[in-house]
């Protein structure tokens, strides 16, 4: 998923992002552009297409309620300066960019600012996956620092975009790639 500003969500850059070729085209706004509560807006559909890395997602950060969504990376890689990183990537590995699996639990209300995901190809390692997405960042954030900090004694890697986003801290567990997005450093050990 692309960076965002404070309080972005995937489902809203999925929803609000151009079309590809091949692509349904709907309405999009420019990506300074907060959507509205307009009720007249259709709302972002529901996708799952990796129940299974929905599993291991909260259901809730601090009593506030996640919505849940999936996809594969034929959904939300487009013609970007992140997905061309990933997309190369995935070729390197001899993958597809269906080979990518990606879940993530989200506030859509914004009550929580951020977001948990989870990154993961089969048969890739988890560090290069990991590495892939600082890279990935990095072609829109080429001065984005990563780092390697200690949280509830266990290695994590933060990536800080600045005062004006929210950074990724990420943990490896076994063959998968929690990305937490938040300003808020507790919520990260929670």
């Amino acid at each position: 998923m692309r960076r965002r500003a404070a309080g972005w969500t995937t489902a809203i850059v999925l929803a609000t992002r151009p079309a590809t070729v091949g692509e349904a085209t709907t309405p999009s706004q420019p990506d300074d552009v907060i959507p509205s509560d307009d009720g007249s807006l259709p709302p972002v559909a529901d996708t799952h297409d990796a129940p299974e890395l929905e599993a291991l997602l909260p259901d809730k950060v601090k009593d506030t309620p996640l919505q849940l969504q999936s996809w594969t990376g034929d959904t939300i890689l487009t013609d970007d300066g992140w997905s061309n990183s990933l997309n190369a990537f995935l070729t390197a590995q001899d993958k597809k960019p269906t080979d990518l699996r990606v879940a993530q639990a989200y506030d859509p209300t914004q009550a929580f600012d951020g977001s948990v995901g989870i990154y993961k190809i089969a048969g890739v390692p988890a560090d290069k996956m990991r590495d892939a997405l600082i890279a990935a960042w990095k072609v829109d954030f080429p001065d984005a620092p990563a780092s390697t900090i200690k949280i509830d004694g266990k290695d994590v890697t933060k990536v800080d975009f600045g005062e004006d986003a929210l950074d990724s801290y990420l943990y490896i567990r076994g063959d998968d790639v929690f990305d937490i997005e938040t300003s808020d450093e507790t919520i990260v050990a929670a």
